[in-house]
Order: C-alpha cells, then sequence, then structure tokens
C-alpha cells in the first residue's frame, strides 16, 4: 500500500499548493523498497518466489506465501522523475528485470549495515537499475546512520559503538549529496555534479 500513499499525498499537496506536477522521492530502509516502486519499479511476484526457492536466505522471502490470492502490485507513479533510495531491502521483489525501468535513481548504503547488507541488498538493487545512477556507500556506517534513531538515544550499537562513523557528520555530508543529485536532476544543470563527489563517501 504505501506506494499508493506516495501517490495520494502528492494528489492532496497538489489539490492544496501551487506546485510542479513532478518529484524526487526520497525514503529509507523499507521506504528505500517503496522509493524503488514510485520510480519506475515492477514487482514480479511469481519470479520472486523462484529467487526465494534458489536461495531462501533474503528476509522478505518469508512473505511469498503469506501473499493473498489475487493481490495486485503497486505501480509507479509517472509523476516521479527519480528517487534518492537509502539502504534499500528487497530487490528481489521485483524478480531480475522489474527494476529496469527506475531510471535517474541513487542508491546510499552503509557499508556496516547488518539490515540491508550493502553487497546482497543494496547492490544489486543498484546494478539493475537503470544507466543513470549512482552508488554511495557511507563507510563505517550501519543502517540507521540515514535516519534520527540515534537522536533518540542509544538505541542501536551505531549509535555511539566504537568503529561506527560520527552519525552528524556522515548526515551532514549525506544530506548535502542527496540534495545535489535531487536538484540535478530536476533541473538538468550539470553545475551540482560537483556536489557529487565526496571525501567521506565511496561515489560509484
Amino acid at each position: 500500500e504505501r506506494p499508493g500513499d506516495i501517490a495520494s499525498s502528492v494528489d492532496a499537496a497538489m489539490q492544496s499548493f501551487d506546485v510542479e506536477d513532478r518529484y524526487l522521492a526520497m525514503g529509507h530502509s523499507f521506504g528505500a523498497w517503496t522509493t524503488l516502486v514510485v520510480a519506475g519499479g515492477v514487482l514480479d511476484f511469481e519470479e520472486m518466489a523462484a529467487i526465494c526457492e534458489a536461495d531462501g536466505g533474503y528476509d522478505l522471502c518469508d512473505i511469498v506465501d503469506e501473499l493473498p490470492e489475487g493481490t495486485v502490485p503497486p505501480v509507479a507513479d509517472p509523476r516521479a522523475y527519480g528517487g534518492v533510495s537509502l539502504a534499500p531491502c528487497g530487490w528481489y521483489t521485483f524478480g531480475n528485470g522489474g527494476l529496469g525501468g527506475v531510471e535517474n535513481v541513487a542508491v546510499m548504503v552503509g557499508a556496516l549495515d547488518d539490515t540491508c547488507e550493502a553487497d546482497t541488498e543494496a547492490r544489486p538493487a543498484w546494478e539493475r537499475v537503470s544507466e543513470r545512477k549512482a552508488l554511495a556507500t557511507v563507510p563505517d556506517a550501519g543502517h540507521f546512520v540515514f535516519s534520527n534513531l540515534c537522536d533518540l538515544g542509544d538505541l542501536r550499537e551505531e549509535c555511539s559503538a566504537e568503529g561506527y562513523i560520527d552519525t552528524p557528520t556522515a548526515q551532514e555530508e549525506i544530506k548535502r549529496w542527496a540534495t545535489a543529485w535531487a536538484l540535478r536532476e530536476h533541473t538538468g544543470d550539470g553545475a551540482y555534479d560537483a556536489y557529487l563527489d565526496s571525501e567521506l563517501m565511496t561515489v560509484e
């Protein structure tokens, strides 16, 4: 239901405010998956089941048997011209080809993410989206470096444990980089490319 919720929220915003009929989606974790759907991803439950049967180690494989018969997959919103997907999980819900229609999407991930692992979750998603894309990896960062969870207290090891990057420092760079991506895709102005390099992150 989440991708439809996004489209409905945009409908409401456009009824209430004088805004353009286009937007860039951005989300973290499950919201990062939602971003991929909204920005053009096509879910493939049948191929997902095949991938899960071949390698059932993925976290979302358990939902295959729980989907009610006749479940209608959510669809993309053509008004979304791109996205920033922060630590996405679930590339296999799109099968091997369902992410090919996702354009203008940047994927960002923490190298120490143990929830949506960089190598088995985020990178496979990035590899399957269209060629206009970027991958930014934050070293020494966990899953929640992209959120405000650590502002609420020492709720995860990555909030204060030795070996993890300082969250405020990382977030300053993440915000700058994500904003530059959004503005470049919105305006087409190549001047924003200068902000898409980073001393803190590895950018591909």
